[in-house]
């Protein structure tokens, strides 16, 4: 059986109203296709082994020394941005691009397009946005990474100024070159959350985001 995240199960989820839903939003709800079936048992049962499997790996841990891994990951980033000037480039490595069993609202499903991961969260930053930023005159977003989420806020909200910060040189290096080339009302700065700079000043009237 096929399902698909539409307007009334979006509302469940976000414990919202459908009629608070924008046009804009419910727009691209429609665009991004969520569909997705449930697995047969052995499908689930075999998605379940897989999980198991990966959680007996020795994980490596997060914290200061990683910052390596984070400058390879964006400099990846930075030089496909370079090279195309997409902003499709900005998309991290970490989101899954092939169809992959997910687990979703208590139960494992396999998605009928590739790229549900990022196309599901899309539809959530921009009702993020619409519920909580439309107000603010700035929006700063800490650990910014490549800057994906704020040029899709951005395209949203062109007059707003914005403002990525993250600890690896390279997010700096993609954001000036998303300013000079793609015209975004953007400024970069390194910003160590192991050794926050406490004299970094927000503006007033301004929106923080983070996502993780």
């Amino acid at each position: 059986m096929s399902y698909c995240i539409d307007v009334n199960l979006l509302a469940k989820i976000l414990c919202a109203s459908p009629e608070s839903f924008s046009l804009g939003l419910k727009d691209l709800l429609h665009k991004n296709d969520l569909r997705y079936s449930k697995l047969s048992d052995e499908e689930r049962d075999l998605a379940i082994l897989n999980l198991l499997q990966v959680l007996q790996r020795d994980m490596p841990v997060s914290g200061e020394s990683r910052l390596p891994d984070w400058e390879r990951g964006w400099g990846e980033i930075l030089e496909e941005f370079e090279r195309t000037g997409s902003s499709s480039a900005l998309v991290p490595q970490y989101y899954r691009r092939e169809i992959q069993p997910v687990y979703f609202l208590n139960d494992f499903y396999r998605p009928k397009e590739a790229g549900f991961e990022i196309r599901f969260f899309e539809v959530l930053r921009h009702w993020v946005a619409e519920t909580f930023l439309s107000g603010v005159s700035s929006i700063y977003e800490f650990g910014c990474g490549p800057a994906h989420n704020l040029y899709a806020l951005a395209k949203l909200y062109p007059d707003k100024k914005f403002f990525g910060l993250d600890w690896a040189i390279n997010s700096q290096a993609i954001i000036r070159i998303m300013r000079e080339r793609l015209n975004v009302r953007i400024e970069g700065a390194r910003f160590d959350l192991f050794h926050p700079d406490t004299n970094y000043k927000l503006n007033p009237g301004s929106g923080v985001i983070t996502f993780g």
